[in-house]
């Protein structure tokens, strides 16, 4: 098992170099960008190897759930609105991000002695995601609130649970988002009724489950005007037709894809960028790194990026095939802290998801995040090495 976590640091060191060399093309135009880059990975790297042989307690989740709350309220109360920062003299964080650890230890723990949760405990355990959920929408941050959330929907399906407890959760989401196309809401009704009726589930919770989903679905209007920002209402907007306003909304989108198009198949060449040499490409360091690669290195460039982290990935999901219960929800959530920015960040660039402002795991500009990234490697191997001991 070394070995894996082997191959997944060496994975991750040339993916950072990557991002070093891309920073460095960037770095032109803005000051000290590459060196505050290269500190932020060196910093994180030495926590990577502080936490790797600290020994951690394994009991109190709820003291590691109300550090994760206490990290979420801090921006609430302390920052300045949009409410995501948090600044201590010269260096600031992002809690959003951070929190991510005590979170991941915390649900782990709840579910260590749990081979199967009933109804009560998945609802208690979709209440400890809902409410992180809620703290940093309110900052506010669609796009990593939105992860908190999914954390829950990640468990439930990938964890041994009753398929009807799985419906229960799944088949409202599904509803709530197919709900703003008529056509997709009448699809998946038609396939809801189908396989509701031939699961093996009590016709009680069938139609608690069926009716449910419909109510939620309907709610989808109040969502739209009452929860969403004006912004991501636009961003929602430009992804579903980017065409609509290209010298307004969609000017970051559209230089996006004019980077990662006018790369070709062998990109034009290191410190050879335009877009963001002649600063079209909009945090062409952070949300558009990858359009700043491609453009430079091409198709051929970002295929061998893809499969750096399809290795990564690959690595890790061998480590999620762990027997031990704690290991194996820790390295489930580990995965998708990765793999949720990963589709994201990518999705929106290429314009087949909605833009987020969600970095790209180790490729991106950004302190918190790569230090989050390292030490949720650093506790993975850690307990992986059976070092996590009880108090």
């Amino acid at each position: 098992m070394e070995k894996r976590h082997n191959l997944i640091l060496l994975n991750v060191f040339i993916i950072l170099s990557i991002g070093l060399l891309t920073m460095f093309s960037i770095s032109k135009n803005k000051g000290f960008l590459f060196e505050k880059h290269l500190t932020n990975i060196i910093f994180s790297i030495l926590f990577y190897f502080f936490f790797l042989k600290l020994k951690i307690p394994k009991r109190f989740f709820l003291l590691y759930y109300f550090i994760t709350i206490f990290l979420l309220l801090l921006p609430i109360f302390l920052s300045p609105f949009p409410k995501r920062w948090i600044k201590i003299g010269t260096i600031s964080f992002q809690p959003s991000e951070i929190a991510k650890v005590p979170f991941f230890i915390s649900l782990s723990i709840f579910l260590e002695n749990k081979l199967k949760i009933n109804f009560k405990e998945s609802f208690f355990l979709f209440l400890l995601c809902l409410f992180p959920f809620l703290l940093v929408l309110l900052e506010p941050d669609l796009g990593s609130s939105l992860f908190y959330l999914l954390s829950f929907y990640v468990l439930i399906l990938f964890k041994k649970n009753k398929i009807d407890i799985k419906f229960f959760y799944t088949l409202p989401l599904l509803f709530l988002i197919s709900s703003f196309n008529p056509f997709a809401f009448s699809f998946f009704l038609i396939i809801s009724l189908i396989l509701l009726t031939f699961l093996e589930i009590k016709i009680f919770n069938k139609i608690i489950i069926f009716s449910i989903s419909i109510i939620v679905g309907l709610l989808a209007p109040f969502s739209w005007n009452k929860i969403l920002k004006d912004y991501q209402r636009e961003r929602i907007k430009i992804f579903l037709n980017i065409s609509k306003d290209p010298k307004g909304s969609g000017w970051q989108l559209n230089q996006g894809l004019i980077a990662i198009g006018s790369g070709g198949i062998i990109g034009k060449g290191f410190l050879k960028g335009s877009q963001k040499g002649l600063a079209f490409l909009p945090a062409a360091h952070s949300d558009f790194i990858f359009a700043s690669f491609a453009e430079e290195f091409g198709f051929l460039g970002s295929i061998f990026l893809f499969l750096l982290y399809f290795i990564f990935f690959n690595n890790l999901l061998y480590i999620i095939k762990e027997k031990e219960p704690f290991l194996e929800t820790f390295s489930l959530l580990t995965f998708f802290a990765f793999f949720y920015p990963f589709i994201l960040n990518i999705g929106g660039e290429i314009g087949i998801l909605p833009l987020t402002g969600i970095p790209l795991p180790f490729l991106s500009y950004g302190g918190t995040n790569l230090l989050t990234n390292f030490l949720l490697l650093s506790l993975l191997r850690n307990f992986q090495r059976s070092i996590f001991y009880k108090w």
